[in-house]
């Protein structure tokens, strides 16, 4: 979703606004079969994985986490990089490194992806939802103010 706008810009308004969509529902039938399986079967996501699978399960759980984890990490630090970089030269015009501003991210990021339990970031989650909603809302409404038939 960190790529939002220009995946959007070159997926074209009609095609990114449905896959949105579907992708979004998709997500949170997804979230609510892992919280009703998780109810069930109480414990963490390794735990569901070796109930699941065995051995396998658990390794490819934690795999997949770490892997996951590490990935929004490295995202999200050239992210911020990029758009605090053109943020701080636009309007203020000073410049620094992306690479400063990177290692600051990832210093704060780093040990967030070492929590084991993502439980504990749930109810962030529902704000991170409304976040891009609301973006695909402001994303709607300037396309509509610009479009010319």
């Amino acid at each position: 979703m960190l790529l939002f706008p220009n995946g959007y810009y070159n997926a074209g308004w009609l095609f990114g606004t449905w896959t949105i969509v579907i992708v979004s529902i998709l997500i949170i039938i997804s979230m609510n079969l892992l919280l009703t399986v998780s109810e069930k079967v109480p414990g963490t996501f390794s735990s569901l994985g070796e109930k699941s699978l065995g051995k396998l399960g658990k390794l490819f759980c934690d795999i997949a986490l770490g892997l996951t984890q590490t990935g929004f990490v490295c995202l999200h630090i050239v992210f911020i990089s990029q758009n605090l970089n053109g943020i701080l030269s636009s309007n203020f015009n000073f410049s620094l490194n992306k690479w400063i501003i990177g290692a600051i991210c990832l210093w704060i990021y780093a040990p967030l992806t070492w929590v084991r339990r993502i439980q504990y970031f749930a109810k962030y989650h529902i704000l991170a939802d409304f976040s891009v909603m609301l973006a695909l809302i402001v994303i709607i409404i300037y396309a509509l103010i610009d479009f010319e038939p």
